[in-house]
């Protein structure tokens, strides 16, 4: 097999990018990854260069005082099948990887038998960034760009090329073992600052959806025999937890207005739930509350329960399971004006002078009557 690069300099070795180590793909010719795949390291005319988006030189001696050692590696893939041609499932070609590391780690340590606490943390890939200047300063970039003329007679966004700046996979063959696919802390150390946990910025300018195309913020797919105990979850000190205040729709999409929480029938906002303790730690509230609201259709009902009654809301009608229907009850005194707007409200009166039905409600007695507005003036019912 044909070596592709070996170099090592200032102490930093590139590993030997041997076809013979690398992971083999199903091919009848193996030969032809290799072959395929042009490696080209410069190390001499790129110690003082910084790499732009768009090819930029900068002078040797910068007068800032730039001293950039840059190692800059550049490959192409050629050939429609050099990655394969795989007829179902999934070909990742490792051997085709610019940068391949591995890290098998046998050593370790965590104190606590309850906890994370006295442990070890060991990386494949580290790196440091130390911000003294102004601008921005981070500790990875990454820029990806389809091109190309798509694949021919796709009739699905599914079937058509992707570029993503991040991918991978996270598994266990240890029972109890965690996973956990990435994890970021901020900390302003007593000083003021701002920040925000992840940011991602959308410009889509067309949304005819030809091939079913959709956008997701975030999106979260379970594919197991169990459900995830949460999809979206905050901790502690949290003044709002969604918040669509400054959401707007597509003038075209729901009357152009944007829907704060969207949601199946039988799924229902639950209140009053609390989080209990699992093996010494609250993650979640997994006690739920009996206070809910939800939308059945099966009756067409929009239920709002609190544990010993509901009130359902249908289609033509109010209904109140259970306790009832309960007015509140105040002096005759105490009704707020009926006129228009008020037309249609009904109130319990403890100190009605008659119980005459149809007649206008007056106060200062001791009966316990039922007032209606009827858009002028309140009467006994």
């Amino acid at each position: 097999m044909r070596r592709l690069c070996s170099y090592a300099i200032s102490g930093l070795a590139l590993f030997s990018f041997d076809q013979a180590v690398a992971q083999q793909a199903d091919r009848s010719n193996s030969d032809v990854l290799s072959e395929n795949i042009q490696t080209d390291v410069r190390m001499n005319d790129v110690v003082r260069k910084l790499p732009q988006d768009e090819p930029k030189a900068l002078k040797p001696d910068h007068a800032d005082g730039l001293n950039a050692q840059v190692i800059a590696v550049s490959s192409s893939i050629n050939g429609s099948e050099t990655l394969g041609r795989p007829r179902t499932g999934y070909l990742w070609s490792t051997g085709a990887a610019q940068y391949s590391t591995r890290l098998v780690n046998s050593s370790g340590w965590n104190q606590s038998l309850t906890g994370n606490d006295g442990r070890t943390g060991v990386a494949a890939v580290r790196t440091s960034v130390q911000q003294n200047g102004n601008g921005d300063a981070g500790a990875y970039y990454g820029m990806c760009q389809i091109g190309g003329s798509g694949r021919k007679g796709a009739s699905h966004w599914l079937a058509q090329p992707a570029c993503v700046i991040l991918n991978g996979d996270v598994a266990t063959t240890v029972p109890h073992s965690y996973l956990n696919v990435q994890e970021f802390s901020l900390s302003d150390n007593g000083r003021d600052v701002a920040g925000v946990g992840t940011v991602y910025r959308f410009e889509r300018t067309e949304n005819a959806a030809t091939q079913g195309e959709v956008w997701f913020g975030i999106r979260n797919q379970s594919g197991g025999t169990k459900a995830i105990n949460v999809g979206v979850s905050n901790a502690g000190p949290v003044n709002i937890g969604l918040d669509m205040a400054l959401a707007t729709a597509d003038p075209d999409f729901n009357r152009g207005k944007s829907v704060g929480l969207n949601m199946s029938s039988g799924q229902a906002v639950v209140y009053n739930s609390r989080g209990t303790a699992l093996n010494g730690i609250a993650w979640y509230g997994n006690q739920l509350g009996n206070a809910y609201d939800s939308y059945s259709s099966t009756s067409h009902s929009l239920d709002r329960c609190n544990g010993q009654a509901c009130l359902r809301v249908e289609e033509k009608a109010v209904a109140v399971s259970a306790a009832g229907l309960r007015l509140t009850v105040i002096e005759a005194g105490a009704l707020p004006r009926c006129n228009a707007g008020a037309e249609g409200t009904l109130y319990g009166i403890r100190d009605a002078k008659s119980r005459a039905y149809g007649t206008s409600v007056v106060g200062g007695g001791d009966k316990h009557v039922m007032v209606y507005c009827d858009g002028t003036e309140w009467t006994v019912h």
